[in-house]
């Protein structure tokens, strides 16, 4: 027996209400909060690490700038040009604690202070070079 075609022109009656569509909408609304629930322990599992603490907290801080190093200044020197076999050199500077290093011709650094004395001098020219030295060692010769 063949089943009677249905006349398409007829309105279709509602299939889609019942117990069938409920099951399907509450589906789909376990499905979304299921979603919802996930993207939410996501969010609280990143700002737990702290992927969100550089939008909170604003700029980022600046990094510390390096010391300024010492800037000494000679205060007194032999005249030149001279006659004297031997040279006294005064020096200061205007930061508290420094420490000094000086030079003669080219030769050795060595630790100095203030009123340094150098004797016995060959006749001729001399170079004679300082610096002053922070507690952060960092130092300018002159």
């Amino acid at each position: 027996m063949r089943a009677a075609k249905r006349d398409r022109s007829e309105p279709r009656q509602a299939e889609d209400t019942g117990p069938a569509r409920r099951r399907l909408t509450g589906r789909r609304s376990l499905a979304l909060l299921a979603a919802l629930t996930l993207l939410i322990l996501a969010s609280v599992s990143l700002a737990a690490a702290g992927a969100f603490a550089p939008l909170l907290r604003g700029a980022p801080p600046t990094p510390p700038q390096p010391p300024t190093p010492p800037a000494p200044s000679l205060t007194a020197k032999p005249a030149d040009p001279t006659n004297q076999n031997g040279a006294r050199f005064a020096f200061t500077d205007q930061q508290a604690g420094v420490g000094f290093q000086c030079q003669l011709d080219g030769g050795q650094v060595v630790t100095c202070a203030s009123g340094v004395t150098f004797s016995s001098l060959a006749q001729g020219s001399h170079t004679f070079k300082f610096r002053a030295l922070s507690v952060s060692k960092t130092g300018s010769i002159t």
